[in-house]
């Protein structure tokens, strides 16, 4: 898939702003963000975003910011954007904390790390 705009440096810097804010809802609406603008992102501002939602995702508390941020990542991945090296780093999410959607966004990135089953025709 071929990307042609980019995100202007501006938003890029408070998308991290808001992506590392302390507050549960904020990360997770930044996240949700993500999704808007993954049509916009070029490779290089989607490897750099995909990298700190990875870092994020392994440390977070919260269920709803999680869940947030993984769609984010399958998002990214649904595009091309995500490479399987980054996305092999969700294995670090500890599985407890991995229910619902979360588990299936989970699931969806292990597939394209994992690449397609053989045995499947």
């Amino acid at each position: 898939m071929e990307h042609t705009m980019t995100v202007p440096s501006t938003t890029l810097v408070q998308l991290v702003r808001e992506l590392t804010t302390s507050d549960p809802s904020g990360r997770g609406l930044a996240a949700d963000g993500i999704t808007d603008l993954v049509g916009a992102l070029d490779a290089g501002q989607a490897l750099v975003v995909a990298q700190l939602i990875v870092w994020l995702a392994v440390d977070e508390d919260d269920a709803v910011a999680l869940e947030s941020q993984l769609n984010a990542l399958a998002e990214l991945a649904a595009n091309d954007l995500l490479p399987a090296g980054i996305a092999a780093e969700v294995r670090a999410v500890p599985e407890s904390r991995l229910q619902g959607s979360s588990l299936e966004h989970y699931e969806y990135l292990m597939s394209v790390v994992d690449g397609p089953d053989p045995a499947t025709p």
